[in-house]
């Protein structure tokens, strides 16, 4: 588990000659757990080595975590409950880092039937606005095709 904590932390120390921001990306559901097991990650302790930090936090990707039983189906309930859950984990780290999170833009069509949503611009608005009322004003849009949806709203 240190072993990603510890490369971050001299990642950080070699680019600080360069003036340049440290940012990592991370498994959303570390935020919920004190060490995310099998995976090497510790939010709370790669948090204190870097600029920002984004957590990929699709939908699609929880299970029925924050007693929702479809996640993908609840998009603004589902960011909502991780945003508190991570600025609650970051308000105790010294040098908090900006959250920059990866939202979804892309339909889980292998979630099933009756378990995902086609993915448009209502239900990436919904992220943005729920991450927005919970103080994040930045994130990222993570769509493996790099198909983006057209005529989404990406202001506050």
């Amino acid at each position: 588990m240190q072993a990603v904590t510890d490369f971050v932390a001299y990642a950080r120390d070699q680019l600080k000659p360069y003036d340049v921001d440290v940012s990592v990306d991370i498994f959303g559901y570390t935020a919920t757990l004190p060490e995310a097991p099998g995976i090497g990650q510790n939010f709370t302790k790669i948090s204190q080595h870097v600029d920002v930090i984004s957590s990929m936090i699709y939908p699609s990707h929880w299970t029925s975590y924050f007693g929702i039983a479809k996640p993908d189906l609840e998009p603004y309930r589902l960011v909502t409950e991780y945003s508190k859950v991570e600025n609650a984990k970051l308000e105790k780290v010294e040098n908090r880092p900006v959250s920059r999170p990866w939202i979804q833009d892309f339909t889980a069509s292998y979630l099933g039937r009756g378990n995902y949503l086609n993915y448009g611009k209502a239900e990436v608005e919904a992220q943005i606005k729920a991450l927005n009322e919970n103080g994040i004003s930045e994130f990222l849009l993570w769509d493996a095709a790099n198909t983006y949806t057209t005529g989404v709203d990406y202001t506050p």
